[in-house]
């Protein structure tokens, strides 16, 4: 008698531990990023091109529900794809925007707590006369359920590369100095 009823008490415990789960996958599939483009060369050191950007970092916002979907994600490009950890998923007929930032750099800084800011924030860089940067923002409005949304293609423009200043004067004198300050 007691082998049955101990038989009958692990049964039961073990129909006890099995749960159906049902999981929402989401239906507006991956959001990838293809087709970045970079606009003209400057004349910095190391300026970033189509050809030899090779990472950038991206925001991601939508609008409801209502979120952050990329803060500050590195987007690598490996045998010309564009990929990122932690796959994000479209939510049907939601606007998102995103904005990017290459090259990856210490130079750059974004302070998101600034206020009377939209977007990720206010970007801070410390030119070296060196280094390029370029940055780049798109608003995407998310295609309805069941259909598919195309990749996230970001056009890079060149924020600040090396500038070059000539200015002449009427005084005869080459020895003037001229201060810039401030300048945005």
């Amino acid at each position: 008698m007691k082998k049955i009823l101990f038989s009958a008490l692990a049964a039961m415990s073990l129909v006890a531990c099995v749960q159906e789960q049902v999981m929402d996958v989401p239906t507006g599939g991956a959001i990838e990023f293809q087709g970045t483009f970079v606009e003209n060369a400057t004349r910095a050191a190391q300026t970033v091109t189509t050809a030899n950007l090779e990472a950038f970092q991206v925001w991601g916002f939508v609008n409801a529900p209502s979120g952050v979907v990329f803060d500050e994600t590195t987007v690598s490009k490996n045998g010309g794809v564009w990929s990122y950890n932690g796959t994000q998923y479209w939510a049907p007929d939601q606007h998102y925007y995103f904005a990017a930032v290459a090259p990856l750099s210490e130079l750059w800084t974004l302070n998101t707590t600034e206020a009377g800011t939209t977007g990720p924030g206010v970007l801070s860089f410390t030119n070296n006369a060196a280094t390029d940067l370029v940055y780049a923002e798109k608003h995407v409005q998310a295609a309805g359920a069941g259909q598919v949304n195309p990749a996230v293609a970001l056009q890079f423009q060149h924020l600040l590369s090396k500038v070059k200043l000539t200015f002449t004067n009427s005084f005869g004198i080459a020895n003037y100095m001229v201060a810039l300050n401030g300048i945005q």
